[in-house]
């Protein structure tokens, strides 16, 4: 994920755990840190809004928790389960010129999102892809607001 500042930043998933890398503006890499020591990760995803912060979503045992890393640099303390269904297999997100967060699902082979408003609330999840073979996803925000969700079947 791509904060506004111009650091890079990407996350590894090892043995269920997340890291955290960051490539800074003088192209010069920081050291990993390990920003979820779960061990059961399955699945992440990641992205950046427009007030520097960034977003990174952890896939445990079909539930997707999220971790914010805010413009200053801190990591919340703890990980907030934002969809519980129990039978999500894949998670992707995006955040808009806007500054909301996009998160989809892949579940029974269809695509859900749900929308993080700015004021940090959640929408309810609502079907965008029907497919029914769906087994992964990936979401990208482009600079007039809009936002692309790729399958692969």
């Amino acid at each position: 994920a791509a904060l506004p500042d111009g650091t890079l930043h990407v996350q590894a998933l090892v043995n269920g755990d997340v890291w955290d890398r960051t490539r800074r503006v003088d192209g010069t890499w920081t050291n990993a840190t390990k920003i979820d020591d779960n061990g059961s990760i399955k699945d992440v995803a990641a992205a950046a809004l427009p007030d520097g912060s960034l977003h990174v979503q952890a896939l445990v045992n079909g539930d997707v928790w999220s971790r914010s890393r805010g413009a200053g640099g801190a990591w919340d303390r703890a990980a907030v389960k934002i969809d519980d269904n129990g039978g999500i297999t894949d998670v992707s997100s995006a955040g808009l010129a806007d500054g909301t967060l996009h998160v989809q699902a892949v579940v029974n082979g269809d695509v859900w999102d749900r929308t993080r408003r700015v004021g940090g609330s959640w929408t309810n999840a609502s079907k965008i892809d029907d497919n029914g073979r769906i087994f992964d996803t990936y979401a990208a925000a482009l600079p007039d607001g809009s936002m692309h969700v790729g399958t692969i079947v």
